[in-house]
């Protein structure tokens, strides 16, 4: 039976995930992107490892401000000063359809505590409209309704 201290086990647990994972190097490269950052963006991990982040081959999303640009320069901000960030933005899968995500990113260190890379997740994510409910009934709100969003009212 497979250890979970060898890290090869660790690896293809890692690949598996389908939650986006990645890892970049200090340099700012690409060393690591598994099974769900490859589904979620469209881009298999031999078209991305090895590429530096700032290439932006997630593209634009459009509407003015690249949001990829400004999630890569967080990025690089968490090489240098070591705090984590996380943000929320839009991009172009490969086939061209808009993708919401959540990104994080957090240092990667040595066992001195130096920042050698950061990891990194997306995850796809969808902004919902909350109703408030006013029945006093649990079930008229948490069922959805086909003539609403929620059914927020007694039949």
């Amino acid at each position: 039976m497979p250890s979970f201290d060898d890290p090869e086990t660790l690896r293809r647990v890692m690949e598996d995930l389908p939650t986006g994972v990645y890892l970049v190097g200090r340099d700012g490269k690409i060393l690591f992107w598994n099974y769900g950052a490859e589904r979620i963006t469209g881009h298999l991990r031999q078209d991305v490892v090895g590429h530096a982040c700032r290439e932006d081959f997630l593209g634009d999303a459009g509407g003015g401000d690249n949001q990829v640009t400004a999630a890569s320069a967080a990025a690089e901000a968490v090489l240098k000063d070591g705090k984590a960030a996380e943000s929320q933005v839009s991009f172009r899968h490969k086939e061209g359809h808009l993708v919401p995500v959540r990104l994080r990113a957090i240092a990667m260190r040595d066992r001195e505590g130096a920042i050698i890379g950061l990891e990194g997740g997306v995850c796809r994510f969808r902004q919902r409209s909350i109703r408030f409910c006013k029945s006093p009934d649990f079930l008229d709100c948490a069922i959805p309704s086909t003539k609403s969003q929620w059914n927020n009212r007694r039949t």
